[in-house]
């Protein structure tokens, strides 16, 4: 069943790099992650680490509004412990979805993601118009679950989007499918910068 959701929800967005072993570091981020979970407000989380970049991590959770947000960094000031395991590459940003959808399967049940990041000093509005016809060329192809796309609330320039499939080799045929990757083309021309990365999820210790 096909979803739309544009709500009031915001969602922090943060990069990693692993600044030890692997298996340490994502022991340490997941128990960041779900420290979070256990927060009033929240909604959903995605952590990935990037398939091509070994130990490069996304970390994203959403939450129902800003204070519920700001209330658990609060409390995280004041319990170091909890804390992220390292400083977010380029200091993370709020975001909030300008355009989310779901085709029959949640980004939680993803087995592998596309992780699109952007800046974007033209016109906003054809990249989210690209964005969009990236994704529905995605619709009706098997496995393909859903995406997001996310707007930074303090700098409007820079976007995050998710694509998600619940099969990573499904991913992979899309990814190298023609018509895809025409689309991606168009989105590239309308940003300044552009990088479209796979996703590993991480929902558990290794």
């Amino acid at each position: 069943m096909l979803q739309r959701d544009t709500g009031p929800r915001v969602t922090a967005v943060g990069c990693f790099n692993a600044t030890g072993p692997a298996a340490v570091f994502e022991r340490d981020l997941l128990a960041y992650a779900l420290h979070r979970e256990a927060c009033k407000g929240f909604v959903l989380r995605v952590t990935v680490e990037l398939v091509d970049r070994p130990g490069a991590y996304v970390h994203l959770d959403q939450w129902e509004g800003l204070d519920a947000l700001v209330r658990t960094g609060q409390d995280e000031d004041r319990r170091p412990a909890v804390r992220p395991p390292a400083d977010p590459l380029g200091g993370g940003c709020l975001t909030v979805s300008v355009g989310r959808v779901v085709v029959g399967s949640p980004v939680q049940e993803a087995l592998r993601l596309l992780v699109v990041q952007a800046r974007v000093s033209g016109e906003t509005s054809r990249f989210e118009q690209d964005f969009g016809a990236l994704a529905g060329q995605c619709v009706h192809d098997e496995g393909f679950g859903g995406s997001d796309l996310l707007r930074s609330v303090t700098d409007p320039q820079r976007y995050t989007g998710l694509l998600w499939w619940r099969d990573p080799a499904a991913c992979d045929r899309t990814l190298a499918a023609d018509g895809f990757l025409q689309r991606h083309g168009d989105l590239a021309r309308s940003a300044d910068a552009l990088s479209a990365e796979r996703g590993r999820p991480l929902r558990g210790a290794r």
